[in-house]
C-alpha cells in the first residue's frame, strides 16, 4: 500500500478526524494509531504494516529481534503498548486519543500526510514549520 499527499482537516470536539477519500479507498476499517517517538505527530497504520514497521526498527537498530534479550522484549512490549486501535466509523473518521492529541499539540487544524505504508497526523502549524525546515534542495544537485 502506498499513501501519498497532504490533506488539511479539522478535529471535531470529540477528537475525531475525517480521512481523505484517497486513504479510505485503500485502508481497512481497523487501524492502529501510535505516537511518533521522534516527531510531534501520530502515525496511523494497517495492523500488518505496523508489525512490519516494528520489525524493521529492530532490524535497523539491532540486526533483528532476539526473543531472549530482555531489552528487546521490553522495547517490543512498549511498542505494542503504545499502539491503540483506531476504527474508521461510518462517516470515515477515526478518533485520536486525548493523550496523543496532547503530546503532539493537536487541537483543531491538522494535516494528514501520506507516507507510504502509513499516514501521519500533524498539528497544522507544526507541520508547516517542519515542511519549511525540510531542505529539498539537496535533491537538485
Amino acid at each position: 500500500m502506498n499513501l501519498y499527499g497532504e490533506y488539511p482537516y479539522k478535529v471535531d470536539g470529540k477528537g475525531r478526524v475525517g480521512l481523505p477519500a484517497a486513504f479510505r479507498r485503500v485502508l481497512s476499517k481497523d487501524l492502529l494509531i501510535v505516537p511518533d517517538l521522534k516527531q510531534d505527530c501520530v502515525l496511523v497504520f494497517e495492523k500488518a504494516d505496523y508489525d512490519k514497521w516494528c520489525e524493521s526498527m529492530f532490524v535497523q537498530r539491532f540486526g533483528g529481534y532476539e526473543s531472549n534479550n530482555k531489552m528487546h522484549i521490553d522495547l517490543h512490549r512498549q511498542m505494542r503498548a503504545r499502539a491503540r486501535a483506531a476504527e474508521v466509523d461510518a462517516s470515515g473518521r477515526i478518533m485520536i486519543p486525548g493523550d496523543m492529541r496532547g503530546k503532539c499539540d493537536i487541537d483543531k487544524d491538522v494535516v494528514l500526510v501520506g507516507n507510504g505504508d502509513r499516514f501521519e497526523i500533524w498539528d497544522a502549524k507544526r507541520y508547516q514549520q517542519v515542511a519549511e525546515e525540510a531542505d529539498l534542495s539537496i535533491f537538485l544537485v
